[in-house]
């Protein structure tokens, strides 16, 4: 049986599995910052975004390691806690995504001049679009957390 080559991702999950979990962890607490608004409506959405950037490339590599070492081999108990816990750490970036989006539905972001929203110009104008159809903020937070517990019932 032929092994899968994951080292591109990580090597196992000691120190930079774990600096990448660590650096995903504190970037949730940096978006419920965020999204106390704060902040003008340029430097929300500019931080937001960068967060978000970051966020996407780290969630990838921590959800995707365990879940591939698992798929490969379903004896894998070393990858069955790192699983569990990316899945765990993923919900906490609905509440802060559910609170940008119903923010920004409200705001004109393309009067406003920057390289980073013209870069995110489609993604920004999917979430405008989508915030036409949110929920209240409690309900959008309390509907994006019973998906994902019911999903793993």
């Amino acid at each position: 049986m032929r092994k899968w080559d994951l080292t591109n991702l990580y090597k196992d999950f000691g120190d930079a599995y774990q600096k990448d979990y660590n650096e995903l962890e504190s970037l949730s607490i940096i978006l419920e910052g965020i999204t106390e608004f704060k902040a003008d409506a340029l430097t929300t959405i500019e931080n937001y975004l960068t967060a978000k950037e970051r966020v996407t490339i780290l969630a990838k590599g921590i959800f995707a390691y365990p879940a591939l070492r698992q798929a490969a081999d379903v004896s894998d108990t070393d990858a069955a806690r790192p699983l569990s816990m990316s899945r765990q750490l993923i919900t906490k970036f609905h509440e802060p995504e559910a609170l940008f989006v119903n923010w920004l539905k409200d705001i004109d972001y393309r009067n406003l001049n920057s390289e980073i929203l013209l870069r995110n110009d489609f993604y920004l104008s999917e979430l405008k679009r989508k915030s036409n159809h949110l929920l209240s903020e409690k309900e959008e937070v309390l509907y994006a957390n019973m998906s994902l517990s019911g999903a793993r019932s």
